[in-house]
C-alpha cells in the first residue's frame, strides 16, 4: 500500500541554535560575520518552510572552531530530539572507508595498489564485460590488470552499482547492472527476501564474494563508475585486521574521536532516536521500503558494516569526522588520527586516471555528477579516496561564490552532505532524511545556501589561522612505505594553484591514535 503524502505543521516548524547554551566563539573570531550567519539561519528556515526538505541541521566550522549549528525541525520529525537524532549516513559511509582504509596504510596491513585479490581470492579470475551475442550469451575478456583497493576507493575499479545507478547516470543498463540487482536485490522492497539472501550469502565477506562472479563494467583504472566498490575495501579491512569492519572503524577512528556512542550500524526502524526518511517535495512520502531494505535489515543479523552505504549516526559525530580531515588528520584533542600528506592524498588531489575530470570520466560524457553540483567545465573537478575533489573554479550550475581549489565532498542518499575545503578553512556537515535527487531539493542544489554561506566570510575579521602541525619530516612514516606518500601529482597544474591548498591541523603537541 502507498504512504500517505505528508507535509509538515506550519506551527510546528522550529529554528533551534545549538549553540546557544554554549561558549562558543564570536564568528568575527574566525572571520565570519554574526550577521552574515543570521542570513544562513534564514535561508536554512526557509528550505523546511518551503516544503523542500522535513527537517535538516546544519554545522559549520572555520579554523577548526564551530560556529555554526542550527537545526530546523517541524512534525515530520515525530518528536525526535535534534541534538541526538540519528541520521542514516548511506554514501557518507564511503568516506569513513577511506580514512579506514588509509589508517591501515599507514598502520603497514595493506597497500592501495595491491590487486583486490591479495587479499580476497575470488578476486583474481574476475573477468570484464564486453557485451553480449547474438545468442544472448555473454562476451567476456581478462583484465589488463587486476582491480586495487585504490580503484575501489575512487570507483574505478569497474564494479556495477545495480539498474537504478545505472539510469540515474544515464550510461546505460548493460548485464552486469542486471546480475548485480538478481544478486543483490538491493533496492527490492521485500526485506523477507532480502534478509535470506544476505543471510546465505554470510554477511560482508558472502557479499563481496558475489561481487566477484559480476563481470567488471570496463577495464579497471580506464573510468570512473560510481559503485558498490568500497565494500570490498570493508571485507579487505576485516582481513588485514582480524576485526569486524565495524570494529576496526571504531577502534582506529570512532573512539580516538570520542564518537563511538553516536556512530552505528543496524539501526532498527523503532529506534527512537532515528529519523524517518521521507521522499518527494511539499508533499512528503516515507520511504519505508528503501529505509528497511537499503540499511536496516541488511545488517542486523551481525550488526557490521558494509563499506558503502551503512552507518547511521548523529550530525555532530560526522562533524568531528570532517573537522578532522580539515585539521591534516588531527583531532581536536592533538590526537593524530591520520598523517597529513595522507589526507593531501585522500582529499585533495585528484586521482583519476591521467588526473582527468570527473565529467569526462563518467562514462556518458556530460553526465554531470550531483544533480548538477559541478559544471561540465573541463578540470572542474576530480576524485580522491572516498569523494569529489573540486578544482579552483569549481563553478554551480548557476554561479558559486566558493572558488576554492581542493575542496573535498560527498553526500549521501538520504541528501546528506559534508565538506572541508583546505582553502578557506570551513568545514560543513548538513544532516536531512530525503531520499530525493530532484535539484532544488538539497543543499547543493540550493546556490542560495551555500552562497549565503560563503557571503557570511568577513575578510576585515579574519580571525588568526589555525595552527600548523609540526613539520611533515619529523614524523614517522609507516611502517609499509612504499605506497606512502602516494605518487600522485595535487588535483592543480601549476605551482600557484598548489599553493592554495594549505595542510591544517592542530599545534605540535599532538599525539598518536595508536600509540
Amino acid at each position: 500500500m502507498a504512504s500517505p503524502e505528508l507535509s509538515a505543521e506550519p506551527s510546528s516548524i522550529k529554528l533551534i541554535n545549538m549553540l546557544e547554551s554554549t561558549e562558543a566563539p564570536l564568528p568575527e573570531s574566525v572571520g565570519f560575520s554574526s550577521s552574515g550567519l543570521e542570513r544562513l539561519s534564514e535561508v536554512l528556515g526557509g528550505l523546511v518552510s518551503n516544503g523542500n526538505l522535513p527537517f535538516v541541521r546544519m554545522l559549520v566550522a572555520r579554523k577548526g572552531r564551530l560556529v555554526f549549528d542550527q537545526a530546523v525541525t517541524s512534525s515530520l520529525a515525530r518528536g525526535v530530539e535534534m541534538q541526538s537524532a540519528v541520521y542514516r549516513f548511506y554514501s557518507l559511509t564511503k568516506i569513513v572507508t577511506a580514512v579506514a582504509a588509509c589508517k591501515a596504510m599507514e598502520l603497514g596491513l595493506l597497500e592501495l595498489d595491491h590487486p583486490i585479490s591479495r587479499y580476497i581470492p575470488s578476486w583474481k579470475h574476475v573477468k570484464v564485460l564486453l557485451g553480449r551475442n547474438q545468442f544472448g550469451e555473454l562476451e567476456l575478456e581478462k583484465p589488463d590488470r587486476e582491480p586495487t583497493i585504490r580503484d575501489c576507493l575512487m570507483h574505478t575499479a569497474g564494479i556495477s552499482y545495480g539498474v537504478m545507478m545505472a539510469k540515474y547516470s544515464g550510461s546505460g543498463v548493460d548485464a552486469a547492472d542486471e546480475m548485480f540487482d538478481a544478486q543483490n536485490m538491493a533496492y527490492d522492497d521485500n526485506i523477507d527476501a532480502l534478509e535470506k539472501l544476505m543471510s546465505e550469502a554470510g554477511g560482508l565477506e558472502g557479499y563481496v564474494n558475489m561481487l566477484a562472479q559480476i563481470p567488471l563494467k570496463f577495464q579497471p583504472g580506464t573510468n570512473y563508475y560510481y559503485s558498490a566498490a568500497p565494500a570490498v575495501v570493508g571485507r579487505v579491512l576485516e582481513i588485514v585486521s582480524g576485526q569486524k569492519c565495524m570494529d576496526f572503524f571504531r577502534e582506529h577512528l570512532f573512539k580516538p574521536l570520542g564518537i563511538e556512542k553516536d556512530m552505528m550500524t543496524a539501526v532498527p526502524l523503532s529506534n527512537e532516536r532515528l529519523l524517518p526518511v521521507y521522499s518527494g517535495r511539499g508533499e512528503f512520502k516515507e520511504a519505508s521500503g528503501f529505509d528497511a531494505c537499503h540499511t536496516c535489515k541488511k545488517y542486523l543479523s551481525n550488526e557490521d558494516v558494509y563499506g558503502d552505504d551503512s552507518l547511521c549516526g548523529t550530525a555532530e559525530a560526522f562533524m568531528k569526522i570532517m573537522m578532522m580531515l580539515g585539521a591534516s588528520g588531527v583531532a581536536s584533542d592533538g590526537t593524530i588520527i591520520l598523517q597529513s600528506l595522507t589526507v593531501q592524498s585522500m582529499c585533495h588531489t585528484n586521482h583519476l586516471p591521467n588526473e582527468r575530470s570527473l565529467n569526462d570520466s563518467w562514462i556518458k560524457k556530460g553526465m554531470p555528477p550531483l544533480n548538477g553540483l559541478v559544471a561540465p567545465d573541463e578540470g572542474s573537478c576530480g576524485y580522491g579516496l572516498g569523494g569529489m575533489v573540486l578544482g579552483p573554479r569549481f563553478k554551480h550550475v548557476t554561479d558559486s561564490l566558493c572558488n576554492s581549489g581542493g575542496l573535498y565532498v560527498w553526500s549521501g542518499a538520504a541528501s546528506s552532505h559534508a565538506f572541508t575545503d583546505p582553502v578557506e578553512e570551513i568545514d560543513c556537515v548538513f544532516c536531512t532524511s530525503l531520499v530525493d535527487h530532484d535539484p532544488g531539493s538539497s543543499f547543493w542544489s540550493s546556490s542560495s545556501l551555500f552562497n549565503t554561506l560563503y557571503s557570511a566570510i568577513d575578510r576585515k575579521s579574519a580571525g588568526s589561522p589555525r595552527k600548523k602541525q609540526s613539520p611533515l619530516k619529523k614524523f614517522e612514516q609507516p611502517a609499509n612505505s612504499s605506497s606512502w606518500p602516494p605518487n600522485r601529482g595535487l588535483f592543480f597544474s601549476t605551482p600557484e594553484d598548489q599553493q592554495q591548498v594549505p595542510l591544517r591541523s592542530t599545534d605540535s603537541g599532538a599525539k598518536s591514535a595508536s600509540g
